[in-house]
C-alpha cells in the first residue's frame, strides 16, 4: 500500500525540498513552489475518473494549485482541493483529498514514476 507520505518524502529526495513551503489544507503534506520535478517530468493531481485537478507549480501559473485566483487554486472553484465546499475539497465528499474516510480520493500523478494518493487517509489507495 503507497501512502502520500511516502510519495512525498520519495518526491523531496528525488527533487529537494523547499525550506519555504505552501500554506495549505491541514492535515496533507504540503508541496512548496520550488519543489517542483526535474525538467521533462510534470507533477500533478488527477480525479479518479481522470479528469486534472491542478499542478504544484508557481503562484503564477494559472494551473497552479498555489494560485488563489486559478481555477485549481481558488477556494471558490469546484475542481478546487481548497475549496471546503466542492467534491474535492469538502471533509465529506468520497472523492476529496480532505476526508479521512475517503475512497477514491485524488491522485498525485508523478509521471514517469507512478500516481499515488493525496489524501488524508493514510488507506487510501
Amino acid at each position: 500500500m503507497k501512502y502520500i507520505l511516502i510519495a512525498t518524502l520519495a518526491l523531496a529526495g528525488a527533487v529537494g525540498a523547499s525550506a519555504q513551503m505552501m500554506p495549505g489544507l491541514p492535515g496533507l503534506p504540503q508541496l512548496g513552489p520550488m519543489d517542483l520535478p526535474p525538467i521533462g517530468v510534470a507533477l500533478y493531481l488527477q480525479s479518479n475518473s481522470g479528469s486534472y485537478l491542478g499542478n504544484f507549480g508557481s503562484p503564477l501559473d494559472p494551473n497552479s494549485l498555489y494560485n488563489p485566483f486559478g481555477e485549481y487554486g481558488s477556494r471558490f472553484s469546484q475542481d478546487s482541493i481548497n475549496n471546503p465546499f466542492g467534491q474535492y475539497g469538502s471533509p465529506f465528499s468520497p472523492n476529496s483529498a480532505t476526508n479521512p474516510f475517503a475512497i477514491t480520493p485524488p491522485r498525485l500523478v508523478y509521471r514517469n514514476f507512478g500516481s499515488y494518493p493525496y489524501s488524508v487517509n493514510p488507506f487510501a489507495q
